[in-house]
């Protein structure tokens, strides 16, 4: 549905003109409206992720849509209709300490925690995302007194925006990582910053696995193919750690998560972007993983073994194949974990690092947030120092010393704008929920 229009003039310091229109649509039959403006779009952004992609949203309002907090999509378009940026937003309550905040947040369909906004900044000469907040604003609804950014890598859009351009009453939090693997042109190239003992370990569990039978690994792209692949992944992840014995997340014990990987599976099939690799042992499926292909970019949304065969490393062993199987692959140049989990470190792995960035707006309760954000971050930053000066964090450095070593050695020099983030962590007291 859609809400309304409107345009913008922006300034260029060099006195360039652009003309923006906004188009604010909701929901599903808002989602469908932009399929076409959508697509386009993402087709041209230079790095374009899983989370930029329509079917990525579709899937999620198709088989996870919560009445209660229907999301806002905004499009920006030049006046030749070419678009530029699509602003998925959600409308909710954030708290900061004994106040609950108006903020409009990053919609996003998963719980992947790495986000963007789909914007392509080469067409146009001014801030994007200042113009998004100046045409909210003006439009008075929805009201807000913080534009939240969760989630940022930074490598992406928005980061780009935030480096580019100065806002007042703004915070910015680093709040963990995302890992992933460069490719070289040959498997020994892309495994030589592994260490030796690793190396071998990865030799002694395949020793040990054929031992246990016959070994064999299958890569599924084809429909056909894939869709039997699913209620493979599916079975396996409810025989590993995820299963009802333990943590009781694998998607198989929610149906609405089943409705929805089965529906990314389908869309992202048509496309050739999906892959589900299965390693057996003596015909039986031990090791699983599910990947969306984006750009040069193999994604593993999610993986599992069964725990039955823990001791003899499957999943391990699966992802070491699929390094293999990859190296010197004329599309794909990179895996990427998503995540930033420390077994990930015996990979070797490339960092890219996640942000919030918390823009306040002028309001009373904006204020508030603001000086609310900036006091714990100071306090945050006193009582870590005070902590380091007394020895009391040594042992935990110390502990970290070698994963912190790998990740300053493969992550990029700091930007200017990085020297104002606060050492916040969430607390209890401090999270959001819709509203």
């Amino acid at each position: 549905m859609k809400l309304h229009r409107n345009s913008h003039l922006s300034r260029h310091p060099h006195e360039v003109r652009n003309v923006v229109d906004f188009q604010v649509v909701t929901g599903l039959e808002g989602l469908k409206s932009l399929e076409a403006s959508w697509r386009e779009l993402t087709s041209r952004l230079a790095r374009r992720c899983f989370y930029h992609e329509y079917d990525w949203f579709r899937s999620r309002l198709e088989c996870l849509a919560d009445p209660r907090a229907e999301p806002i999509f905004v499009l920006a378009s030049l006046p030749d209709k070419t678009p530029v940026a699509i602003f998925p937003l959600l409308h909710a309550r954030t708290r900061k300490g004994w106040m609950a905040l108006s903020s409009l947040q990053i919609f996003w369909p998963c719980d992947m925690d790495i986000n963007d906004f789909i914007m392509d900044n080469s067409q146009i000469d001014t801030d994007l995302i200042d113009l998004l907040i100046r045409h909210l604003r003006r439009q008075g609804r929805p009201h807000f007194d913080l534009l939240e950014l969760q989630n940022i890598p930074e490598e992406s859009a928005i980061s780009d925006a935030m480096k580019s351009h100065s806002r007042p009453l703004t915070v910015t939090v680093r709040v963990h990582c995302s890992k992933y693997i460069a490719l070289g042109k040959t498997y020994e190239e892309t495994t030589r910053s592994l260490s030796g003992k690793f190396k071998r370990n990865l030799r002694r569990e395949l020793n040990n696995l054929v031992k246990s039978g016959e070994i064999e690994y299958a890569f599924f792209n084809d429909a056909a193919d894939l869709e039997k692949a699913y209620e493979t992944f599916l079975c396996v992840e409810e025989n590993s750690w995820k299963g009802p014995d333990g943590t009781g997340t694998a998607v198989i014990l929610n149906e609405k998560q089943t409705n929805f990987y089965r529906e990314l599976v389908s869309r992202f099939t048509r496309s050739n972007q999906c892959r589900i690799d299965v390693m057996t042992v003596s015909g039986k499926p031990v090791a699983v993983q599910l990947g969306i292909i984006s750009g040069s970019t193999l994604n593993l949304l999610k993986i599992a073994y069964d725990k039955a065969y823990k001791r003899l490393a499957p999943g391990v062993l699966l992802l070491n194949k699929t390094l293999e199987i990859y190296s010197g692959h004329q599309q794909i140049k990179y895996i990427s974990f998503i995540t930033g989990a420390r077994w990930n470190d015996d990979w070797a792995p490339l960092v890219n690092k996640v942000y919030n960035h918390s823009i306040y707006q002028l309001t009373p309760a904006g204020l508030y947030g603001y000086t609310f954000d900036s006091l714990k971050g100071l306090l945050c930053k006193v009582k870590r120092r005070y902590y380091s000066g007394t020895g009391l964090l040594s042992k935990r450095n110390g502990v970290m010393a070698d994963s912190a070593a790998r990740q300053n050695k493969s992550a990029s020099q700091p930007h200017a704008w990085e020297n104002k983030v606060t050492s916040l962590r969430a607390s209890p007291g401090d999270g959001a929920s819709t509203g």
